[in-house]
Order: C-alpha cells, then structure tokens, then sequence
C-alpha cells in the first residue's frame, strides 16, 4: 500500500486519508458534503505536499538566478565578448563593400575544457557557429576565419572554400582589425593571427576590435 497523506477541504477543514497521488475520480479527492452544498465539485488540497513543491519551486528559483549571475560573470571575462567583436567585424574595408548586418546569422558556443576553438559557416541557412575554447585569442582567429567565409561565399561562390582567394582575404582582415602583419600561409596565419589578437587582448581579456 502506497505512503497515505492527509487531504484537507479548503472550505470546512475535513480531511481525508489519500495517496500522493490520487485518481481523478477518488472519491477522497473531494469533499462531497461541501460539493453538494456549493453545486460544484470542491477539490482537497495537501498541505505537505504543497509545501514541498513550493519548496522545490523556490530552490529552482534560486538555482535558475544562481546560474543567470554566473552568465553575468562571465560574460565579462573570455570569450564572452565574442558576440560583440564578431559584430564589429560584420563591416570591415577588408570585405569590399560586403555588409553582413543581417546577412548572417550569429551562434556562439563554449567548451568549459577544450582548449581550441570550433566553427563553421552554412551558407543554406546563412549562420555562422563558432564553438569558443579556452584560449582566447584562437577563438578570435576562428570568428574572423568563419565571418571570412560568409564574405567570401559571397563574392566567390564558385570558389574552393579554402582556396587561395579565401586566405587572402583572410589575410587582409587580419591585418585590419589586429594592425599586425602577419605572415602568409595557411599554417602560419592561424598561428600568427592568434599570435596577434592575444597581443592586442588587454588585462581583463577585452581585445581591441574595429568600431563599426
């Protein structure tokens, strides 16, 4: 036999043995004397049972508020600033009168552990999704190479997604938002691009970006 509680009338107080759950057609479920004098049907409530959900209504409250000031708190340190640095980078000289306001979509992601970072460019659906690792100035690298994409998907449709024309492209928005110029390649310009955002990353993690 299940654990019995005590369901109590909110009108005259009489209580009942019922389970926690009762069937909807329990007869316990409700008070059938003040049923018939109201001409409705007058539902029990358990006071127990009540408690503890508003108990576990209030703890994820508090856990939900918890988490939203943790987002808070991250979102000033890296690599939460990458929404807005990627934006700034929506116009650059580098993209050849190419705006992407409104062109493309924006997902940023973040692994707690992994130190690089992920992203790719669907131009079917228009979205750029950039997963952030640990160290920053690769995720940087990694939102510049995916908005490069956008651009150059573009203007060259019919192009190698990472053919020459790309990396040079690639190359000119580098040396635009960073103001270092890097040297040419495929290998060296992540490793020189990354090298040149964490020089210019401040203090506290907030590089230096174009305005647009």
């Amino acid at each position: 036999m299940s654990r019995q509680h005590r369901w109590t009338c909110p009108s005259c107080g009489s209580t009942k043995l019922a389970p926690k759950r009762p069937r909807r057609d329990d007869t316990r479920r409700y008070c059938l004397h003040c049923s018939e004098k109201t001409g409705h049907l007058v539902a029990r409530t358990c006071p127990v049972l009540e408690t503890r959900r508003d108990s576990r209504r209030a703890a994820r409250q508090v856990r939900a508020e918890a988490r939203a000031e943790r987002q808070q708190a991250r979102a000033k340190t890296y690599p939460y600033l990458l929404e807005e640095v990627a934006r700034s980078w929506y116009r650059l000289d580098a993209w050849d009168g190419v705006d992407l306001r409104g062109e493309v979509g924006l997902v940023i992601r973040r692994y707690k552990k992994r130190v690089w970072s992920t992203g790719h460019y669907r131009r079917s659906g228009g979205r750029i999704v950039v997963t952030a690792g640990l160290y920053r100035a690769d995720a940087y690298y990694t939102v510049l190479h995916e908005l490069a994409h956008a651009v150059h998907r573009e203007r060259c449709p019919w192009d190698s997604a990472h053919g020459e024309r790309y990396w040079a492209l690639l190359f000119q928005a580098g040396v635009e938002v960073t103001g270092v110029r890097v040297t040419r390649g495929t290998a060296l310009l992540r490793r020189g691009l990354a090298a040149a955002f964490e020089g210019l990353a401040g203090d506290e993690g907030r590089p230096i970006y174009k305005e647009s």
